[in-house]
């Protein structure tokens, strides 16, 4: 079974998805129509402190309900704050439900090729990972490209750390040097 991951972004000062994430999730519904993908898992947590019970994963699940997507096909990845996380607490999702490894990474152009680093290195050799890239805006993604090259001198910084495959040590790695996760007790 093939398992689409897509991977958050943010949550507006208005309680909404990003267009970016609503390009994001409706290629993931795309993918799920054409029965490429059979389980998605929705990645995000509560990223805007004006909504704190509210998270990315949810409002991707609302937006999927919309359009006819089950419930049982859902999958509700909500504690990660980046791409690191969403690598880490998705494979955790994957190993728990039992779901294979043929996993499709779903996220807009612009980041997929640092996602896929991302991805490959935290689920290890024994998966296969690729990716579907949606299309973002054109002035989202000129803000964006600082924001990308900040992010991967901190991804350099994880694959030369931490062993291939090995998520409990990103997991840590995560606490300790990106600071936006807080350990739950």
């Amino acid at each position: 079974m093939t398992i689409g991951i897509v991977l958050g972004g943010g949550i507006t000062d208005e309680g909404t998805l990003p267009r970016d994430v609503q390009r994001r999730v409706l290629k993931a519904h795309e993918l799920f129509q054409k029965k490429i993908i059979r389980k998605i898992i929705l990645c995000g947590g509560s990223t805007n402190p004006k909504f704190q019970k509210l998270s990315e994963a949810l409002l991707m699940a609302t937006l999927l309900l919309e359009k006819g997507v089950k419930k049982s096909s859902l999958l509700l990845e909500e504690k990660s704050k980046d791409t690191i996380g969403n690598a880490v607490f998705a494979k955790d999702v994957v190993l728990k439900k039992k779901l294979g490894t043929d996993v499709v990474v779903i996220t807009s152009n612009y980041h997929l090729r640092r996602a896929l680093s991302i991805f490959r290195h935290i689920f290890g050799n024994g998966y296969i990972i690729t990716g579907k890239a949606s299309h973002g805006y054109f002035l989202h993604r000129f803000r964006i490209i600082l924001r990308e090259w900040e992010e991967r001198q901190l991804e350099t910084l994880l694959l030369e750390t931490i062993p291939m495959g090995d998520h409990k040590k990103a997991l840590k790695f995560m606490y300790k040097h990106v600071g936006k996760h807080k350990k739950k007790r």
